[in-house]
């Protein structure tokens, strides 16, 4: 037995199939965090100029920085600054990291960072009740040299406290801009939500609506393709049968281009004569032959139909009026009966009807972003998203109910889901599931994505149950 076999062993049991499933999102940050307990990491730090500065900001605040102009901001001394505040642990790892965008700091958009960072600081010192000169307060510092971790949650910033009942250290993920909860694997959300078996839907780095489209029977013909093709034809069609329509406002448009009377879509449309003469030229005959397959590859698409750019053509004739307006009746039906029946038919088909805590924890742990080890403070949006996030060991010791209201009438595949603790009743946490099309080529030109416009926590109830 050589020194990984040995290794695998040793950790078997911690795994339910009684090794690590690089295919489950669990297992890989269960070994990510027993591989950093034992000072191994699995990836290369990964950050951005954004993660930087914002994090390092919201630290500097934390310890006791006080806010400057913006002149005063652009000319920053960094290791005079740095070096005054006192609380500040790992002063020449802030100075270095800084020194790499000083010159970027007359950068308005810089300007915004530091500002969103004062906001979140002031947010995690009301919460956790102190300021820069509170005794309780003993050090904080941004984290450097972890490395990315592949979706696991770090700690971006530690602060170190000095608090009767409560925890001498206080990991803290930051998020700038649009936090978690919103963008989720569709795959990994759905088959750990429902108890898919991965033989059926593989999670991870896979499309969902790509492997709901290649789905076989018992005999090797697709069981939804013919459903799917259809509605990438719908939306062809209705974008050829009306696109004309947007030339009614050509000469609004000719008068005054910036004209308040037209959307910005009609704007973008009409601004480049191309996209007409590319759905001028599109070929009528494959608006009854092309498939999801041909059309969601855009080198592929442009070749078939002899033009460039014709997704984007499409979708800047799609996002114009009138057609944003026609398309509530002439359309969405027909991509509800496309998507929405599509996956409620896969569903139907292949989830487990009565879900089982192992997999409801799964998915509570996998929207959470739980840390198989630590419970950690969340603060995202400026702010407007601030949460303690319990651990996995916190999670795994209740049982949990789960209500869910699916929105079959939505343009979208909309589930609207509240967590309930079992023992009690009571509600702990909502958010939805909501599958769309991703990216900017517009419909069909994607796999659907897991964009999640609501998370709200009850959080007298999520305190008591996590926390108390």
């Amino acid at each position: 037995m050589n020194v990984l076999d040995k290794f695998l062993h040793s950790i078997a049991y911690k795994f339910k199939k009684g090794y690590p499933d690089i295919n489950n999102i669990q297992d890989i940050i269960l070994l990510e965090g027993i591989l950093e307990k034992m000072g191994v990491g699995l990836y290369e730090e990964k950050t951005t100029a954004t993660e930087d500065l914002h994090e390092i900001f919201t630290a500097m605040f934390i310890a006791g920085h006080n806010r400057l102009s913006d002149n005063d901001f652009a000319e920053m001394d960094v290791e005079k600054e740095i070096k005054s505040l006192n609380k500040l642990n790992n002063p020449s790892d802030h100075i270095n990291t800084l020194n790499k965008y000083k010159d970027k700091f007359n950068d308005p958009k810089i300007r915004k960072i530091y500002d969103d960072a004062e906001k979140v600081s002031n947010i995690i010192k009301r919460d956790l009740g102190y300021s820069a000169n509170d005794s309780s307060l003993i050090g904080v510092e941004r984290v450097f040299g972890v490395g990315d971790t592949g979706g696991k949650i770090k700690a971006d910033v530690k602060i170190y406290q000095k608090a009767d009942g409560f925890k001498d250290k206080v990991d803290v993920s930051l998020k700038y801009g649009k936090g978690q909860f919103n963008s989720l694997s569709a795959a990994q959300l759905i088959g750990s939500f429902y108890n898919i078996p991965e033989s059926n839907l593989k999670r991870l780095g896979t499309g969902f609506l790509t492997q709901i489209y290649a789905m076989q029977n018992e005999k090797g013909a697709k069981k939804y393709a013919d459903r799917i093709d259809d509605g990438v034809r719908d939306y062809l069609k209705f974008v050829i049968n009306n696109y004309e329509k947007i030339e009614d406002s050509r000469e609004i448009y000719d008068e005054d281009p910036n004209s308040s009377k037209l959307s910005s879509g009609t704007k973008a449309y009409l601004g480049d004569p191309s996209y007409k003469e590319t759905l001028d030229k599109f070929p009528r005959e494959l608006l009854n032959t092309i498939t999801y397959d041909q059309y969601k590859k855009s080198k592929a698409l442009d070749k078939l139909a002899g033009e460039k750019d014709v997704q984007r053509a499409f979708r800047k004739a799609f996002g114009a009026q009138p057609l944003t307006t026609l398309s509530k009746k002439e359309y969405l039906p027909t991509k509800r009966e496309a998507i929405n029946d599509t996956i409620d038919d896969f569903l139907e088909e292949f989830k487990v009807k009565d879900k089982d805590q192992d997999s409801i924890k799964d998915a509570i742990k996998y929207v959470l972003g739980s840390d198989p080890e630590d419970s950690y403070l969340y603060v995202g949006e400026g702010g407007n998203k601030f949460q303690f996030i319990p651990s996995q060991k916190r999670i795994d010791a209740h049982e949990y109910e789960i209500d869910e209201e699916v929105k079959s009438d939505s343009a979208n595949y909309e589930v609207d889901i509240t967590v309930k603790d079992k023992k009690t009743g009571l509600p702990l946490f909502e958010f939805d599931i909501l599958l769309r099309f991703a990216g900017g080529g517009g419909q069909y030109t994607s796999d659907v994505a897991q964009k999640g416009s609501k998370f709200y926590v009850y959080k007298d109830n999520f305190n008591k149950i996590f926390f108390s």
